[in-house]
């Protein structure tokens, strides 16, 4: 896992809004959804957001969110069954689990943030010329 420059990650404000997500709740509980956020968390932390986690993984993320193995196997299931995650099998055989969603998201918000720092940057640079010049009107 690679280390962000930032620890925030975007989450729609009415992430609990979301219909899938209401019946997600309503069916699973809120232990569910809270598993389901912390593994979101979890896969924040992969490098370029290509965030797939192994199967194999799961007792380690189990012991990382604080909750049981049926638990989680039950969230992971739900999340698969009902289009929250994507399982992707490599060329060796291993599965892994992603949330394409969240990859897309958190990519339109890395193009995003960028360009307003370059927006900022070309105002910053707009802003000192502009000094530069008045300076150099008044000598």
């Amino acid at each position: 896992m690679a280390k962000k420059k930032s620890y925030y990650m975007p989450l729609d404000e009415d992430f609990l809004n979301d219909p899938e997500v209401q019946i997600f709740l309503e069916e699973e509980g809120k232990e569910a959804v809270f598993d389901y956020l912390m593994i979101l968390l979890k896969m924040r932390n992969f490098e370029d957001y290509d965030f797939m986690i192994p199967f194999s993984y799961i007792p380690l993320l189990r012991r990382e969110i604080n909750t049981t193995t049926e638990s989680l196997n039950k969230t992971i299931n739900y999340c698969i069954g009902n289009g929250f995650f994507k399982v992707h099998k490599d060329f060796l055989g291993d599965e892994f689990f992603y949330s394409e969603r969240r990859q897309n998201d958190l990519r339109n918000w890395k193009l995003s943030t960028e360009k307003m720092s370059e927006a900022g940057k070309r105002g910053m640079k707009n802003r000192w010329n502009k000094g530069e010049t008045k300076d150099e009107e008044q000598e």
